[in-house]
């Protein structure tokens, strides 16, 4: 049975007529009224992506049309000047489709920077003040006191969205923190990617440990500060276990036989202490070298250790 409510007051056409208010009201305060009419809709995206802009989506006697879409999804969990700073966004699509030059599908170049900015939108792609302004993947922040915000600020009545939708906790999640980082290393061309803040390392060439990429440490640095503190920081270095490590971790040095429970004898080329409770050997059995891990679970690998003859006792 229908609400009284919704067949009394037609949401449809308030919802629309209102985003077609908001539309034509930032086309005049920020282009002059030069971008071209486009069809208006919302959706129910699946992907994180709050509002779409689709070239020449439309087609009727009349010739071809823009799409903008807002996710509907995002109306309640965050406040219209957010939402319309989406629109905006995505106007600034259409302004490049009118009259630029825009790149492959996806992609936000500089001429779209250019003119975000220009609106008064800051692009980033990480949601925060420093990051990229282009890619496939680019938010923005709201200038303060720019020309969007300014026209929000003025914005008449009749073109605030009426009927709101999504999550109602009435506020906007803030950007994740960065779930992977590059560490670097002194060898050129080195890289592994990990969680922040890794501890445990080591590269066995230069053998110095692993750092995060000063471009990435930068990146989440600036969440942390964003966030009001910081993500995981390094643990302190763990006791020794019982398990005997410590004397057999003490006991191995470079040019002695070391025998494994698996790759049998060999002569110890290498030794890397990264931690209490994790070192890497580099070690040769018969033709072929391994990189032998020893933590308190693998420490009884190692079934004995002795000097090499030629090394004297």
């Amino acid at each position: 049975m229908a609400s009284k409510t919704a067949a009394k007051e037609r949401p449809t056409i308030e919802q629309y007529s209102a985003f077609q208010a908001a539309y034509d009201y930032f086309n005049k305060a920020l282009w002059g009224g030069k971008l071209s009419p486009c069809v208006l809709v919302f959706t129910r995206r699946k992907s994180k992506a709050r509002g779409h802009f689709s070239n020449a989506a439309w087609s009727g006697e009349k010739g071809v049309t823009h799409e903008i879409s807002l996710t509907a999804d995002i109306l309640k969990s965050r406040d219209l000047r957010a939402t319309f700073g989406t629109l905006v966004h995505e106007m600034c699509h259409q302004w490049q489709h009118d009259f630029g030059n825009p790149s492959k599908a996806g992609y936000h170049n500089a001429e779209w920077g250019d003119e975000m900015e220009r609106a008064g939108l800051t692009p980033t792609d990480t949601g925060l003040p420093g990051g990229k302004r282009t890619g496939t993947k680019v938010t923005h922040l709201i200038v303060e006191g720019g020309p969007y915000d300014k026209a929000f600020a003025s914005m008449p009545d009749g073109a605030k969205l009426p009927w709101l939708t999504g999550g109602d906790d009435g506020k906007e999640k803030p950007p994740s923190a960065p779930s992977k980082v590059k560490y670097v290393c002194q060898c050129p061309k080195m890289n592994v990617w990990g969680k922040p803040y890794l501890t445990n390392l080591y590269c066995i060439d230069c053998k110095q440990s692993f750092e995060i990429d000063p471009k990435d440490l930068k990146k989440l640095q600036e969440w942390e500060k964003a966030n009001g503190g910081g993500g995981e920081k390094p643990p302190e270095p763990e006791p020794e276990t019982e398990s005997g490590m410590g004397t057999i971790v003490d006991s191995i040095e470079v040019g002695m036989m070391v025998t494994h429970a698996e790759h049998g004898e060999g002569e110890v080329l290498e030794k890397a202490v990264v931690s209490a409770n994790l070192v890497k050997i580099k070690a040769k059995f018969g033709k072929r070298k391994r990189v032998i891990i020893i933590t308190p679970a693998t420490c009884d690998d190692i079934t004995s250790v002795s000097f090499l003859v030629a090394g004297g006792a």
